[in-house]
C-alpha cells in the first residue's frame, strides 16, 4: 500500500511542480540557488 501511495503522490507532484530542477540550477549547485552560498569552496 505504501508503494502505491507514494508512487501516485510522486506522479501527480512531478506533472504540477515537477521532481527535478533545470539544468543550468543543477550544475551551478544547489546549495548556491537555495541559500545564495557555496557549501564548499573546493580552489586548487
Amino acid at each position: 500500500f505504501s508503494f502505491v501511495a507514494t508512487y501516485i503522490i510522486a506522479k501527480i507532484m512531478d506533472r504540477t511542480i515537477g521532481l527535478r530542477v533545470t539544468e543550468s540550477t543543477e550544475m551551478a549547485g544547489l546549495d548556491a540557488s537555495d541559500h545564495g552560498e557555496a557549501a564548499y569552496v573546493m580552489e586548487s
